[in-house]
């Protein structure tokens, strides 16, 4: 399953919850509907039965105190006064009619507070007080009604007016209470269903941006720096270890990527190490071949030189340049044995040796050669330390192959410069010619087996001292420019600096193009 498509199963699921949000918002609108609907039941309830108690206290009023007591003149606010100012002739004689029509309305006024009593609403609605207060009132003007239409008391018939129209108050009274009550909740849903319409629509806002957003983020969190391992992983497997991931933040894609780009610089430096090692396995071959091809001729050489040199009649001068044939083959083969050992630097036999007799012996080594060229080797072992821990074969091998170069790439009368010095537990070996320089091109590859920039060159020699170097612990670098010269007109070609450790060396592993300053030296063999 890809990334995408789990991530898509993630926003569904965000999607259900906010749909789920949704239905759980209208619901809690409907049961706000309901909770307001339902007062609004009981006050309609409570006012009907209010209205029609109401208008039987009005008809009571009529038949009581007569037509100056309708409905009209109760709903303009009659006052009390008056009717207990009015005569009682304005009254209607207490007949029989009067005394049924008033128990009449009375049995019904009665039925209707009971039918309003048996609803829970109506107590709810007007409270226990009220209602009670109510019963009570018409109970009595019901009481004083009776008593003026059954015995004519004057009193009874003021006093049952008087209550009467105090009915009528306190119905209207209750009757504005109720409605305000009712207004007040209408006031209340409204505010609510705002609020909750409100807090529905930032919940949806904030849901829908929220979605937005992360697509947006997952699109260029994950998203595009996912497509840019896959591209890199591509690069990389068709042989472009020189692709390199862009890191931006350090989140765990970052990092990973930052892993990426580490492990295409480790297969890349593997593989050169590799093929390194492959051109020096076939350089030890070629060395070991041409040694057993020499050998041979040298043999001869040296077998006819002896046999000339024991013929008898032969003048002394002959004998002794016989003896100096003899002499020069026995080093060639010294040589040819050391240089069949060194196509393995790195079995090293490091002992402690004494550094400044070793310089001088390998400078006396190449003193006839740079002669022979008119130049001059100058060697400074001043700061040199006393002894150092090293292979002094293998390690003379890489100087001479510095100084060998050093010597091509000085002009006629030129000077080549052999400086040691020690500093913080490492000692160093600087040679400096005075040539043309190094080019640029060709400072990335001047360590390169078999890469050379001289007719009839190998290519060898650097890269074995390169080898050899690493093989101690230590490092090889070159500099260029007038770092070295005793005066400011001296011309400097190149610097080979050799950086080594006094104490037991461990290989570092390093790769020499590492500080950017590595090169060939211009119209000069980078190996011998």
């Amino acid at each position: 399953m890809t990334i995408h498509r789990k991530f898509a199963i993630l926003l569904g699921l965000f999607g259900v919850a906010v749909a789920m949000s949704l239905a759980t918002s209208l619901w809690s609108f409907r049961i706000l509907e309901q909770e307001i609907s339902a007062p609004f039941e009981r006050m309609t309830t409570a006012l009907r039965g209010l209205g029609k108690t109401k208008r039987v206290i009005e008809a009571q009023a009529t038949v009581l105190l007569g037509p100056r007591a309708g409905p009209r003149e109760m709903a303009d606010g009659a006052q009390i006064q008056g009717v207990r100012g009015a005569r009682s002739e304005d009254a209607p004689a207490p007949d029989g009619q009067s005394l049924k029509a008033f128990e009449s309305l009375a049995e019904t006024a009665d039925t209707q507070l009971q039918s309003l009593e048996s609803d829970d609403s109506w107590t709810i609605t007007a409270g226990t007080t009220a209602a009670q207060n109510l019963r009570k009132r018409i109970g009595e003007a019901r009481a004083s009604g009776l008593a003026w239409l059954q015995d004519r008391n004057e009193t009874a018939r003021v006093s049952g007016g008087e209550q009467l129209f105090e009915l009528h108050e306190l119905i209207e009274l209750m009757e504005g209470r109720i409605l305000e009550d009712a207004r007040l909740a209408v006031e209340f849903k409204d505010r609510l269903r705002g609020r909750l319409l409100l807090a529905l629509a930032l919940a949806l806002g904030l849901s829908v941006l929220t979605g937005g957003l992360s697509v947006v983020l997952v699109r260029r969190w994950v998203s595009r720096p996912v497509a840019r391992l896959r591209t890199a992983a591509e690069r990389i497997a068709s042989g472009d270890f020189e692709y390199r991931l862009p890191v931006d933040g350090g989140d765990e894609l970052s990092q990973l990527s930052s892993e990426v780009n580490h492990m295409a610089g480790m297969v890349a430096r593997m593989q050169r190490e590799r093929i390194e090692q492959e051109r020096l396995a076939a350089m030890g071959q070629m060395v070991r071949r041409l040694a057993h091809n020499i050998r041979n001729p040298l043999s001869g050489i040296r077998g006819l030189a002896e046999l000339t040199r024991s013929e008898p009649g032969l003048d002394e001068d002959s004998r002794s340049n016989q003896q100096r044939i003899i002499d020069a083959v026995d080093r060639f083969e010294a040589w040819l044995a050391e240089l069949l050992r060194t196509t393995n630097p790195t079995n090293l036999d490091p002992t402690p040796t004494a550094v400044r007799p070793w310089l001088q012996s390998v400078v006396q080594a190449h003193d006839p050669m740079a002669r022979t060229r008119g130049i001059g080797i100058v060697l400074d072992d001043a700061d040199a330390p006393e002894t150092a821990y090293f292979d002094s074969t293998h390690l003379g091998h890489a100087v001479a192959a510095l100084l060998a170069n050093a010597i091509d790439a000085s002009p006629p009368a030129g000077s080549v410069h052999l400086r040691a010095g020690s500093l913080d537990g490492h000692w160093s070996i600087q040679v400096q010619d005075s040539g043309s320089g190094i080019p640029s091109e060709n400072r990335q590859k001047v360590f390169q087996p078999h890469f050379t920039t001289k007719k009839g060159g190998t290519g060898i020699g650097l890269a074995v001292a390169q080898q050899v170097v690493r093989a101690h612990g230590g490092r090889i670098e070159i500099h260029g420019g007038p770092l070295f010269g005793t005066t400011p007109q001296e011309s400097v070609g190149a610097v080979f600096t050799i950086t080594l450790p006094l104490t037991s060396p461990t290989p570092a592993g390093t790769d020499t193009a590492n500080s950017g300053q590595q090169g060939d030296r211009s119209g000069q063999n980078p190996g011998h």
